[in-house]
C-alpha cells in the first residue's frame, strides 16, 4: 500500500476527492511556511539525523536558472538543497545547515552574486563552513560549472533554460542516471553547453520541446505540455520506481529542494497544477505504478498545491470501485406540472417507488446555462441559448475532465445525434444547448469528443463490460418535454428507464437521476437565492433508493453536481463547493 509521507502544516480539507487516508494512504505533505522553511522540512526528513550529511548546496529563492543543475549535484555530494533569499541568510536556514552540517563542512552556493550574494556567503563562512561558489557568466555557464564539480559527465539532460519546468523534471533523471542538467537558451543552443557537449561526448537527451529543437541530434523527450513531459521523463527513466514525488507546476522552489530528495530514492518528480484535477497523464502514470511504489511525496504547501491535488495523487494509487451515475435531462416544466399529472403517469410511479426530490430547483433560465452549470459549476457567463462559438464557450474543469483524471469513464448520449463527436448545429430533434460537452473545445475537439455518441447505442454500451460509470443523457426535443407532452415524455422515459434498469451497468450499482433544467417562466428560488430556475421534478432511482421515501431538503443545480462529485470523490466545482445549494446525501451513493 503506498505511503504518502508527509510533514508540516496542512490545512482542512473540506470536501476533496476522497480522503486519502480513507482509501488506505496517508497524504501529509513536506511542507513549511513558506518556500525556504519547506526546504528545511525536506532536508529534514532526508537528513533527519544531525550532521549527517556530507555538503549543503545552497540556492536562490528568488529565481530558478542557477539551481536547475542543483538537484544531481545535491545527490551526488550526499546534501540537502537549501535556498535563501539573494540578499542575506535567515536564522532558520543557518541553523538547518548547523544541524545537518558537521562544522568545517562544505556549502555549494549556486549562481553568481545577483543569485546569492556575497553577504550570504560571507553569513555561510561565519559559520565555520568552507563556501565554494559554483557560477558561470550567465545560467548556461553556471550549469557547466556545475558539471565541473561533478567531474564531467558525459550523460547530458538538455532543458530550457527559459523556464523551469522541464528542468525540475530533467534533475532527479539526471540524479540517478549520474549526469548533469544542462540549459539551452530556448530552442537555441547556448554556446556553454555546445562547448560541453563538444569536449565531453556521451549521451545527449532533450527534455522538452524547447531543448529538443536546440539540440535535434540528443534523443528527444517531449510531452505535449510540461505535465506530459515530466511524465515521459518518468516513463523513460523510472520504469519501476518505489519512490515518487511531486510538486507545483506553477513554480519552482518547492521542486528545487525537493527535486535532490527524490533523487536520493532514484525516483522521478512530477509535476502537477496548484489546484483542480490532475493532468489525466500524470493520473494514468501513477496508477501504473501503484505495484511498486511504496512512497509518495508531495512538496510544498497548499497554496503552491491544494488539498485537492492532494487527495487526488492518494486516489491515483487507491481508486477503489467507481461510481455509476445517470443523468437524464429532461426540459421546462414546474414540479406542478409533473407530480400528480395523470399525463405523467410512470414518472409518478417511479416517484413512488424510489426517490422523489420534492424541493429541487433549475439555476435559471433560459436551458443552456443549467446545462453548463450542471457540468462544470459554473454557467460559464452564458445568459442565453447561443450556439457553440465566441463569447459562448465553456473552459476549465467540468466534471468529465475530473472523471478523466481519476481514472473514470463517461459517455455522453444524444438522441437525434448524426454521429459520434457531432459538434455541429440542430438536426432533427437534437438541440445543440441540450449538449453541453460541445461547448467546451477541451471536450469537443479534443480525446474525448468520441465520447459524445448517438443515443442509439446507449444500450448497447450499458450492456457491455466497458460500459461507462457516468452517464448522461439528453433526449430529443420531444421526448424531453421542450417540444413534446408530458404524455410523450413520459413514454419516452417508461420505455427507456426499465431497459436501462435490465443492463450490466445498472446490475452493478446503477443510479440514475432523472432531472429537469428549469421550471419555464417560473422565479421560485432556493438556496439562499442561488437556485434561480424554478421549482422542478427530480427523481433518483436505484436499489439503494428503492422504498427510501422522498428526499424534501432543498437542492439546486450546482447541488446536484456536487452530490455526483462526491460520488467519485472528486472536488466539488464552482457553486457545487457551496453548501448552501444543497445535496443529495445518502440518497446518492
Amino acid at each position: 500500500m503506498p505511503l504518502l509521507v508527509v510533514v508540516g502544516i496542512v490545512a482542512a480539507m473540506g470536501w476533496p476527492a476522497v480522503p486519502a487516508a480513507a482509501a488506505g494512504v496517508s497524504a501529509v505533505r513536506l511542507a513549511g511556511t513558506n518556500r525556504d522553511a519547506t526546504a528545511i522540512i525536506v532536508s529534514e526528513a532526508d537528513f533527519p539525523t544531525a550532521h549527517s550529511a556530507k555538503a549543503v548546496v545552497l540556492a536562490s529563492d528568488a529565481d530558478y536558472p542557477d539551481a536547475l543543475a542543483g538537484s544531481p549535484l545535491a545527490v551526488a555530494k550526499q546534501a540537502p538543497l537549501l535556498l535563501t533569499s539573494p540578499a542575506a541568510l535567515s536564522g532558520a536556514t543557518a541553523a538547518e545547515i548547523g544541524r545537518v552540517l558537521p562544522r568545517g563542512g562544505r556549502v555549494y552556493v549556486l549562481g553568481g552574486t545577483a543569485a546569492v550574494s556575497a553577504t550570504v556567503a560571507n553569513q555561510v563562512a561565519a559559520l565555520g563552513d568552507v563556501v565554494q561558489r559554483i557560477s558561470g557568466s550567465d545560467r548556461f555557464g553556471t550549469a557547466v560549472a556545475v558539471a565541473g564539480a561533478l567531474g564531467n559527465p558525459t550523460t547530458v539532460l538538455e532543458a530550457t533554460g527559459s523556464n523551469f519546468a522541464d528542468g525540475l523534471a530533467a534533475g532527479a533523471a539526471a540524479a540517478k542516471l549520474g549526469g548533469v542538467v544542462l540549459l539551452t537558451n530556448g530552442a537555441t543552443q547556448a554556446q556553454a553547453t555546445s562547448a560541453y557537449i563538444s569536449a565531453h561526448s556521451g549521451k545527449r537527451y532533450a527534455i522538452g520541446g524547447p531543448a529538443s529543437h536546440a539540440d535535434p541530434g540528443a534523443t528527444a523527450i517531449v510531452g505535449a505540455d510540461r505535465y506530459a513531459t515530466a511524465v515521459d521523463v518518468a516513463v523513460k527513466f523510472f520504469p519501476a520506481p518505489t519512490a515518487v514525488a511531486a510538486a507545483s507546476a506553477a513554480t519552482f522552489p518547492d521542486a528545487l529542494s525537493g527535486g535532490a530528495h527524490i533523487g536520493t530514492q532514484h525516483g522521478p518528480l512530477l509535476l502537477v497544477p496548484p489546484s483542480g484535477t490532475l493532468p489525466a497523464t500524470v493520473a494514468s502514470y501513477l496508477r501504473s505504478v501503484a505495484g511498486s511504489v511504496t512512497h509518495v511525496w508531495l512538496y510544498g504547501g497548499t497554496s503552491a498545491v491544494d488539498n485537492n491535488v492532494q487527495a487526488y495523487i492518494g486516489q491515483a494509487f487507491n481508486p477503489g470501485p467507481k461510481a455509476h451515475v445517470m443523468v437524464i435531462m429532461m426540459e421546462n416544466h414546474d414540479y406542478s406540472e409533473i407530480v400528480g399529472n395523470s399525463n405523467a403517469p410512470f414518472i409518478n410511479q417511479l416517484g413512488a417507488q424510489y426517490t422523489s426530490l420534492t424541493q429541487n430547483y433549475g439555476w435559471g433560465h433560459p436551458s443552456l446555462p443549467n446545462y453548463l452549470e450542471l457540468l462544470s459549476g459554473s454557467t460559464q457567463g452564458v445568459s442565453s441559448d447561443c450556439n457553440p462559438g465566441n463569447g459562448c464557450r465553456g473552459s476549465g474543469s467540468t466534471l468529465v475532465s475530473q472523471l478523466d483524471a481519476v481514472g473514470a469513464s463517461w459517455g455522453a448520449y444524444m438522441e437525434d445525434l448524426p454521429n459520434v463527436g457531432y459538434s455541429g448545429g440542430d438536426t432533427g430533434g437534437y438541440a445543440v444547448r441540450h449538449d453541453p460537452f460541445v461547448y467546451f473545445p477541451s471536450i469537443a475537439s479534443g480525446s474525448d469528443a468520441s465520447k459524445i455518441r448517438p443515443m442509439s447505442s446507449l444500450l448497447t454500451d450499458l450492456r457491455a463490460a466497458t460500459a461507462p460509470g457516468f452517464v448522461w443523457v439528453s433526449p430529443n426535443l420531444t421526448h424531453d418535454m421542450h417540444d413534446g407532452t408530458v404524455a410523450q415524455g413520459d413514454s419516452w422515459l417508461a420505455a427507456e428507464i426499465p431497459a436501462i434498469q435490465q443492463t450490466a451497468w445498472y446490475a452493478q450499482g446503477g443510479q440514475i437521476i432523472v432531472e429537469w433544467d428549469e421550471a419555464d417562466a417560473s422565479t421560485a428560488t432556493c438556496c439562499g437565492g442561488n437556485g434561480a430556475g424554478g421549482r422542478v421534478p427530480g427523481l433518483v432511482i436505484s436499489a439503494h433508493t428503492h422504498g427510501a421515501g422522498a428526499d424534501t431538503a432543498a437542492i439546486d443545480t450546482a447541488g446536484i453536481l456536487g452530490s455526483i462529485e462526491r460520488s467519485y470523490g472528486v472536488a466539488a466545482l464552482g457553486g457545487a463547493a457551496n453548501s448552501a445549494n444543497g445535496s443529495l446525501g445518502g440518497f446518492l451513493q
